[in-house]
């Protein structure tokens, strides 16, 4: 990933949490794999960063978690 595909805001969780690096590798690597219009990596950007403008407002507990969550939600698309 480079850094003009995400916000800062999604980078710096990549930052203080290593793992979420790993997972979004991993989900582009399935959402590029399947090549699909729709539900593709885009796609799942997209919604993270929206994940991300919430948890600005409204704080999780473990807001790795969320971020995973939206990175890898149709990673079963891409799967098949």
């Amino acid at each position: 990933m480079t850094s003009s595909q995400c916000s800062e805001g999604l980078e710096a969780h990549f930052v203080r949490d290593p793992r979420l690096q790993a997972v979004n590798d991993t989900a582009k690597e399935f959402y590029d794999r399947a090549n699909l219009e729709v539900h593709n990596y885009d796609h799942a950007l997209w919604d993270t960063e929206r994940i991300v403008r919430i948890l600005s407002e409204e704080p999780h507990p473990a807001p790795s978690l969320p971020i995973a969550a939206g990175l890898m939600h149709d990673t079963g698309v891409a799967i098949g």
